[in-house]
Formats: C-alpha cells, structure tokens, sequence
C-alpha cells in the first residue's frame, strides 16, 4: 500500500508475537521500521529479516521510565519524524513486585510506559503529515476502575493485573484521543484476541502450562492477532476516528468502565503526578 512508503514507524514489543508479525509486515508495505526492545540479538535478527533499508533498533528496559525517556532522546536524534508509534510491549508477572522506580511492574510495562512514550515522541509526530498512535489493548479489560488501587496494592493477581493495565490502555487512548486531536494526532487502540505467541512466557507461574496448552490449541497466529494494528497502520488516519478501539478492522464496543470519561480523566491526572514524580518526567499540556 503505497500510504506507507517511507513512512517511519516505531513499534516496541517486536521482537515477538504480533510485533514482529506487523514490522514484517508494514516493512514489506514500505515503512521503515524503528525497534525499541530489551534482547538485542533478537533485534538484530529482526531488522535483519526486515524487507527494506534504514531500519533501527535501540535497546530500552521498557520497566523504567528513566530508561524509555532517555531511548526516547536518542530517537529524537536519529530521524527528523515519527509517522506512526505502535505502544505494543506487554507482560504479566505472577507476583507483585516494583521496579526500581517504586511502581508495580505490569502497570509501567503495559500502560504507564505508553503513554510515557507517546508524550516524549509528541513533538517528533507533530512533524508528520499524518501522526498515529496505535496502543495494545485486549478484549481481557472488563475489570472495575478503582482510583484508590491503581496498582493493586491489595488482592493483586496476575490475571486482574494484566486486565486493569488493558483498561487503563484503553481509557488512555480515549483521552489522548480527545486531548491530542486539535494537534491531528490519530489515537487508537485494538485488541489482537488470544494469540499463541512467547507472550510472557516464564511469567505466568503454575498456570503457565495450562495457559500455553490453552493457546497452541485455540490461539490466532501472530499475524492473525496483528490483524487490527497493520490495518490501522496501513490507512490514512481519521480525525473523525480517534480514541477508539478496534476489532478486527472495525470500531467496537469496549466495556462500560473502558467508556467512561470521568476514569479517563482521573487516570490522565493520576498518571501526570506519577510521571512528574519519576525521574522529573517531561512536562505535558
């Protein structure tokens, strides 16, 4: 599709599952791929295999928002503009543990590191004729929203953990949709269903071998599950669409909690405070 030829694309969680299904196939439409990852022979095999030329990589500990702040600088330094950034990182842990920054890991990995991101590489989208966000949610975000246990300081699991951190994906996207749309920043999210990829693999505990069994046997193939994402991708973005949530290649109905603007607001000024308390986070409008 002739949209992405030379567009620059930076895609985090790629060197797996559905992130490395999309980089291989945005590459093939012509995009030129930026990959922020942890494993960096993973990543040099990648951007090996990569269609095209130009393509990069930078190592980042997606668990601190010191290190993605400083990946994200360097970025900065490489291209000139960011098209399209794809939030796609994920995990669970099977216990509650911080980070070295005092947070509970599955929340930074899989939503306070997005947005993290997306604020510090919005003055590189502002260079592009049409800037898009495309977030990582899942179908598994039916939880309630609980200001007071953002992070499950009590009755943690690794199931309703990973569920929140969906949520507040999603709630995100909708306030960045609604916030960044006089910038003409598209911002959407989608849910690849169940995938049977290296998802948090070794993470899971003792139900890990019951969760691995479970996706050989109904799972969609990585390039299945990327399904949404490359569609979004490879579409000129609508301002009329942004801050939705995508199925398949369709707008669809996320649950009551993931809808509600007043959630969405108070994460946004949750999260505000908690960055500006990490590492003297970028300051945001």
């Amino acid at each position: 599709m002739r949209f992405l030829e030379n567009k620059i694309v930076l895609i985090t969680g790629a060197t797996s599952g559905i992130g490395r299904a999309a980089s291989i196939a945005l590459a093939s439409q012509g995009a030129r791929i930026i990959i922020m990852a942890r494993n960096s022979e993973k990543a040099e095999k990648l951007v090996a295999e990569l269609p095209g030329q130009g393509h990069l990589y930078f190592l980042c500990d997606m668990m601190s928002i010191g290190d993605i702040k400083s990946v994200a600088e360097r970025v900065k330094l490489s291209v000139s503009r960011l098209d399209i950034l794809i939030n796609n990182a994920g995990t669970w842990f099977n216990e509650r543990q911080l980070t070295n920054e005092g947070q509970e890991r599955t929340f930074v990995v899989n939503y306070l590191a997005y947005l993290q991101l997306s604020i510090q590489l919005k003055d590189l989208l502002l260079k592009s004729e049409h800037p898009q966000i495309i977030n990582t949610a899942s179908f598994y975000h039916k939880q309630t929203f609980d200001i007071n246990d953002i992070q499950l300081q009590h009755g943690y699991s690794m199931s309703k953990a990973y569920a929140l951190s969906k949520l507040y994906v999603i709630l995100m996207t909708r306030e960045l949709g609604r916030r960044w749309k006089a910038d003409r920043i598209v911002v959407n999210c989608f849910d690849p269903g169940s995938v049977n990829s290296d998802f948090g693999r070794g993470q899971g505990g003792w139900l890990e071998p019951l969760l691995r069994f479970q996706k050989r046997l109904f799972g969609k193939t990585p390039l299945e599950g990327a399904k949404s994402l490359i569609h979004l991708a490879s579409s000129i973005p609508d301002l009329a669409i942004t801050g939705q949530y995508f199925q398949d290649t369709n707008v669809a109905e996320p649950s009551k909690n993931a809808q509600n603007d007043t959630h969405a607001r108070r994460l946004w000024d949750y999260s505000l405070e908690l960055l500006q308390k990490i590492d003297n986070a970028v300051p945001v409008k």
